[in-house]
């Protein structure tokens, strides 16, 4: 998982693509979850606006996502059982 610094701060950021990769899941799916609220919205690195978070929160982002992972497929099972 690549992170990268921030030019004008000490603290670390992992961008779009390390983000999916540590999650399990596409960039897309990344993207889709920030609009849907399930992952907290990115800052933005200019030239091009492209999505960082802090590596310091992505074990709770990592959790958040697992929760609704697992909220998700308890009420697939339910509908399926019905």
């Amino acid at each position: 998982m690549a992170d990268n610094s921030h030019p004008n701060a000490e603290v670390h950021y992992i961008g779009i693509g390390g983000m999916a990769e540590a999650i399990g899941v596409s960039r897309q799916a990344i993207r889709n979850m920030e609009l849907a609220g399930i992952v907290p919205p990115a800052d933005r690195l200019d030239p091009g606006h492209r999505r960082i978070w802090r590596v310091a929160d992505l074990e709770a982002i990592r959790a958040h996502v697992a929760s609704h992972r697992a909220n998700k497929r308890a009420r697939s099972s339910r509908v399926s059982a019905a």
